[in-house]
């Protein structure tokens, strides 16, 4: 108890539990194309909280699957109110795209599927500027692997083949501005979650790589009773390109309401657009399956976007149109969706997620 200006003040002390060590999370993922392309995804993390009197965090993820990954950052904030933070980090990463072969350096019509791995460290520096908005610098030194094996066919019985092994140096500079003021994670019905990243790489540090890239995204839920509409946009742009990009800053798009209809990573290229509008019912308040109490929920979203390559100008015929219907609940152990998503290219997709999606 004290005293001040003759009034009686009580002080609350609070100290972080170390006895509590952290958390740990987990996904699964299967995705089935109908065309002979199926793949599974399994990731675990591992965060471990409250490691010192300012709060510091230690957070890995491991994954296998359609991507192989491992990252592990540190969270250390400058002092007891948090309002700056340290960020050093580690990733190594693996996984299969389909690129056109322009894109590549290759003068021939079709895509290729190309064995991409990245691994590398970071180190970012942030702010909170109030309790939804966050300020982060990043430098980061990547080294960037490219494989291709494939044979073309040219016809008449011949077969041409197509060889690629190339490594590159990645010395990007990040600053990210983002808000977040959504009541849940994975089904919200208020708030707003926006970001605006910009990214250049520095070929005066080492970079192999010459360009600079804006990306945007905005994620906006409105609630009536038991129906939500949730909006979702995002846009990435690559300009100042001088050189290769080699698809290290190339966007993706497709899986599960990202043009649900393609696989992930069906679509690649320097530019990037999505719309997407989700509509979602609640089913039931508790009680999934008449056991386990979560919420219960289905839904459909609508969704329109493409990629293009910087000498291409964006116009209708790049937009790609898909539509997915779903079952989903908000369980203990994450999000649970069953979905099937359909395009007007004729491209088809069934998805199964527990915990995360991919």
């Amino acid at each position: 108890m004290l005293q001040r200006e003759g009034k009686n003040l009580l002080r609350i002390k609070l100290t972080p539990n170390y006895s509590y060590k952290g958390e740990i999370n987990f996904a699964f993922g299967i995705e089935d194309d109908f065309r002979g392309h199926n793949s599974y995804a399994f990731k675990v993390g591992y965060t471990m909280k409250s490691i010192n009197e300012y709060g510091a965090e230690w957070k890995s993820d491991i994954a296998i699957g359609r991507e192989q990954l491992f990252h592990t950052e540190f969270y250390q904030p400058l002092g007891y109110m948090q309002q700056l933070y340290v960020k050093p980090s580690y990733r190594y990463m693996q996984r299969v795209d389909i690129v056109s072969r322009e894109n590549i350096g290759i003068a021939m019509e079709g895509n290729e599927e190309l064995e991409i791995t990245r691994y590398g460290s970071s180190i970012a520096f942030g702010s909170y500027l109030g309790s939804s908005y966050t300020l982060e610098a990043a430098l980061s030194h990547y080294q960037d692997t490219l494989v291709l094996n494939s044979f073309v066919d040219i016809g008449g019985g011949f077969y041409y083949p197509l060889n690629l092994d190339v490594n590159y140096q990645a010395r990007p500079i990040t600053f990210t501005f983002l808000t977040d003021s959504l009541d849940n994670l994975n089904f919200p019905t208020s708030g707003v979650k926006a970001q605006i990243r910009w990214t250049k790489e520095l070929p005066s540090f080492g970079s192999d790589y010459d360009y600079e890239q804006v990306y945007l995204d905005f994620e906006k839920p409105i609630n009536f009773g038991v129906h939500n509409f949730t909006t979702y946009l995002k846009f990435g742009k690559t300009y100042n390109i001088n050189g290769e990009t080699a698809l290290a800053g190339s966007f993706s798009l497709g899986g599960l309401f990202n043009l649900s209809g393609y696989t992930p990573y069906a679509l690649n290229d320097d530019n990037m657009a999505l719309g997407v509008l989700k509509y979602r019912y609640e089913l039931k308040n508790g009680g999934f399956f008449g056991s386990l109490n979560v919420p219960l929920y289905t839904g459909f979203s609508l969704e329109a976007g493409g990629t293009w390559e910087n000498k291409e100008k964006p116009n209708y015929d790049i937009i790609r149109k898909s539509a997915t219907i779903y079952a989903a609940a908000d369980t203990f152990l994450g999000p649970f969706y069953v979905a099937y998503g359909y395009c007007d290219a004729n491209e088809q997709a069934v998805y199964l997620y527990l915990g995360e999606k991919f």
